[in-house]
């Protein structure tokens, strides 16, 4: 558990500074305005909606479906006792 902390850190630590290097050429004004703005907003859009799947999505998909799984194994291994008791008599 100790790694996942460590390296959720890091990833964090990664995006914000990237996402914030990116607010400048957002909001510029001046000569080339419009090719910055043009090149960091969908950059910085996507990098944003990455760090959330990133941190929400993905996360809560894993543990359905290792729910899943754990119910799946569960049902398996019972249907199995069942027909190993069937065979017995």
């Amino acid at each position: 558990m100790l790694g996942v902390k460590l390296r959720f850190r890091a990833v964090m630590i990664t995006s914000v500074a990237f996402i914030l290097g990116l607010v400048p050429p957002v909001w510029a004004d001046g000569a080339s305005m419009t090719a910055r703005h043009n090149i960091s907003t969908p950059v910085l859009v996507g990098m944003i909606a990455a760090s959330t799947l990133g941190i929400f999505l993905i996360p809560m998909l894993y543990v359905t479906f290792q729910t899943l799984r754990a119910k799946l194994k569960a049902r398996v291994r019972e249907d199995r006792n069942r027909a190993s008791v069937r065979y017995r008599r």
